[in-house]
């Protein structure tokens, strides 16, 4: 790896001078002078064709997949690995390894990230939308002022439900913008599954409820089983 940079150093050294000098470039940067010659005379492959065959893709393939991958990451369902293996081989016909991807999305480090992430409702994540958000509050104001409501009288309640057949985090390439702005927050799932319920409410005075738990049940000793 390290010849290789000092190589691709040494023909960029070569592209900036007026006058190139292959012995002195091939002497600053640690190339042997006959394989820098070759390369900067074309006998060899350049470093850009050399990493396009070793990619299995052209660049133009490759940011077409890297363009497909945000916009799955935009649609809240950010493709794994398997997925990504897949597409490659979709577009090239080739079978690659699965060190390949992990290589792929790492030199598309600008736009790309990897990462293990939650899974989320897609109804949810339809919903997080910054203009509803701002809707619902303005609503709110209105009717706090309307009706002259106390902050002692005002309360707000979240829940946080656990999934009794809960999915696991799977590793996921994804949109690294997306991440970066915040959009992305989970990946999509179904939500075809039965919860248990945490409820906590707390009052706009700084007092709060005690939190509830609801649970599915079909027998009397559920409660301190899981309690």
């Amino acid at each position: 790896m390290g010849d290789l940079l000092a190589l691709q150093s040494a023909l960029a050294d070569l592209n900036l001078q007026e006058h190139p000098n292959i012995s002195e470039a091939a002497r600053r940067h640690g190339v042997e002078r006959s394989k820098l010659s070759r390369h900067w005379r074309g006998v060899q492959v350049s470093m850009e064709e050399y990493h396009e065959s070793r990619t299995y893709m052209t660049n133009e393939q490759a940011q077409s997949l890297v363009n497909y991958i945000n916009l799955l990451t935009n649609r809240g369902i950010p493709p794994t690995p398997p997925m990504v293996k897949r597409f490659v081989k979709d577009i090239t016909g080739i079978d690659v390894g699965k060190n390949y991807i992990n290589e792929f999305w790492r030199k598309f480090d600008d736009q790309l990230l990897g990462g293990y992430i939650a899974p989320i409702d897609l109804k949810r994540k339809k919903a997080d939308n910054a203009f509803l958000y701002g809707l619902y509050f303005e609503i709110l104001r209105q009717k706090i002022k309307q009706y002259g409501v106390l902050p002692e009288n005002t309360y707000n309640m979240d829940e946080k439900g656990f999934l009794l057949g809960c999915l696991i985090k799977l590793f996921r390439i994804f949109s690294k913008k997306a991440w970066e702005d915040g959009h992305l927050n989970g990946a999509g799932q179904d939500g075809n599954r039965n919860w248990i319920t945490i409820l906590a409410t707390i009052c706009a005075d700084g007092t709060h409820i005690p939190p509830a738990i609801i649970y599915p049940s079909e027998g009397s000793d559920i409660q301190p089983n899981w309690l």
